[in-house]
């Protein structure tokens, strides 16, 4: 009997450890029990229970700007060793509150500093990253991936909820972000849901996104960037029945299309441009806005106008040195306009009555009585008229140090959706600038035959003028060129003729002639229909 006694004895000892480890492991994995209100029981001593309390917490936030916990969210805290420790269970889904189990020490303060460095990240190092997604419209439970982050002081728990939890607790959020409902009601730009959102580039004069090293409670923001980004990028397209992108209403509508960014909260100034597709035509191109500078707050959500609009052009195109425009009496916008004979209005079109398709006597051909060498003597192209094209000498000052910078925004002309252009430093802010010679201050190209090419354009092709930069530039969209009866490259090169015959001879002019790759001043058969306008 004793025997039997010892052994049954023994066995309860047994079985009593086995239920203490057992009780150990459960607490020491993500699966720890919680009801459905994501509450957990305190019942194990080495873990610490830190209770969020306030719907606007974490991390999710919606269209209202409440933040909520969401799938996989952790929080980390410095323990009684000065040792980070991240909580061992997350949510499951989103969720206004909930209980983070956090192993180690807890018992030399009352209060401890929680971190929520964002998801999928660690300690106290935050992430604002450059290229941001979002799935569906008005919708930001991205911003916990790419950005949003936080600290709160957790407090002894006290009264009723001390027999549950630790420590009680609510985040402020310490990024700042944008919200953004694109809409234009302008006709000629929207195509009813064929014309869609692909995506939002936000520049801006300092950083708004990178790696940084602290969230710092002592100064109450983010420091120690490593690593700084003046550009964020979110992207709108891939999302479940967006493929395309997000649809771009007459009028402001948020539940069609709101789009969130986290950015650095700061002092900025913002270039804005908002890409644009025409799933129809394949034109895609920028539509742009700029917002002054602004201090954005952390732990807020700013609405940012976002109304677009595009400018509507009317160019006008000559041979070089006519009398009248290449389409005089045929154009695109006449009466009894007929596709293929009148003026065609897209790359690829023709129209047959084109200058010089009965004769040269035409009016609109361009002028065989100049030679090799001579100016201009109808209209804009007379150096003596107040509104005179450059001559040869003046557009190679425009080409070699107006620093030109191509940029794909939007406009419209001749009823129809195009993009491209060139900025071009203005003729008084060109340092040096001179009609008698040329840019390397030897040539007169009105009397010797050069050209010149300015690749740097390729280079900086991504870089931007801001709307106080731009003040000091002018703007010449990408109009293309007519060919005979054909009409070539709208969207893709500009044409633009100077007053100066080309001493290369065979009846040439000398044009200014540009792309995304580059801009230059060459000789041109005075037959093509270029643009002719002064320049500023």
């Amino acid at each position: 009997m004793k025997i039997r006694s010892t052994f049954k004895a023994r066995m309860l000892c047994m079985v009593a450890l086995l239920g203490t480890i057992m009780a150990l492991t459960s607490c020491s994995s993500e699966e720890i029990a919680q009801d459905d209100s994501g509450k957990t029981p305190k019942t194990d001593k080495n873990f610490t229970t830190f209770s969020s309390v306030a719907p606007s917490t974490r991390t999710t936030m919606s269209p209202t700007g409440v933040f909520k916990w969401e799938a996989g969210d952790r929080i980390w805290v410095k323990d009684d060793t000065g040792k980070w420790k991240s909580s061992e269970n997350t949510p499951t889904s989103e969720t206004a509150t909930f209980d983070f189990i956090v192993p180690g020490k807890f018992t030399s303060s009352k209060n401890y500093t929680i971190y929520y460095p964002g998801k999928d990240r660690g300690e106290d190092i935050v992430h604002i990253e450059r290229a941001q997604f979002q799935r569906i419209p008005n919708n930001a439970n991205h911003v916990g991936q790419y950005g949003d982050c936080g600290w709160g002081i957790a407090t002894a728990a006290t009264g009723a909820a001390a027999d549950r939890v630790d420590f009680v607790f609510k985040i402020d959020h310490k990024a700042a972000y944008l919200k953004f409902t694109p809409y234009c009601g302008n006709n000629k730009l929207l195509n009813g849901d064929k014309v869609k959102l692909t995506n939002i580039e936000i520049f801006s004069d300092n950083d708004i996104a990178g790696t940084y090293l602290t969230l710092d409670p002592a100064n109450d923001r983010i420091t120690g960037g490593i690593v700084k980004d003046t550009l964020i990028t979110l992207l709108t397209t891939g999302g479940e029945g967006y493929d395309d992108g997000f649809p771009i209403p007459a009028v402001a509508t948020p539940e069609a299309n709101a789009c969130y960014v986290v950015i650095l909260p700061g002092t900025h100034t913002l270039r804005v441009r908002f890409r644009i597709q025409d799933l129809e035509t394949v034109t895609a191109g920028y539509v742009t806005k700029e917002y002054p500078a602004f201090n954005y707050a952390a732990n807020t959500v700013y609405d940012m106008p976002s109304e677009l609009t595009v400018k509507d052009y009317s160019p006008i195109y000559y041979m070089w040195d006519a009398k009248r425009h290449y389409w005089f009496r045929h154009e695109w916008n006449k009466e009894g306009y007929v596709y293929g004979i009148d003026q065609p209005t897209h790359s690829g079109g023709h129209g047959d009555e084109y200058p010089g398709a009965s004769g040269i006597g035409d009016n609109r051909y361009y002028n065989r009585d100049i030679g090799n060498v001579g100016e201009g003597t109808h209209g804009t192209f007379d150096p003596a008229s107040p509104q005179h094209v450059p001559n040869a000498n003046e557009m190679s000052w425009y080409v070699m140090y107006g620093d030109p910078h191509w940029d794909e925004e939007l406009w419209t002309a001749m009823g129809h959706i195009h993009r491209g252009g060139m900025w071009i430093k203005k003729k008084a802010n060109i340092s040096g600038f001179r009609s008698d010679l040329a840019a390397d201050n030897e040539t007169d190209m009105r009397t010797t035959n050069k050209s010149f090419s300015n690749q740097k354009v390729y280079n900086d092709r991504n870089k931007h003028l801001f709307l106080s930069e731009k003040t000091n530039y002018f703007y010449l969209p990408a109009f293309g060129q007519y060919q005979e009866e054909w009409f070539h490259y709208i969207s893709d090169h500009g044409y633009y003729w100077t007053s100066s015959a080309c001493p290369w001879g065979g009846e040439t002019a000398y044009t200014l002639h540009f792309g995304w790759g580059g801009i230059g001043v060459d000789s041109e058969s005075r037959a093509h229909g270029n643009l002719a306008i002064p320049f500023e």
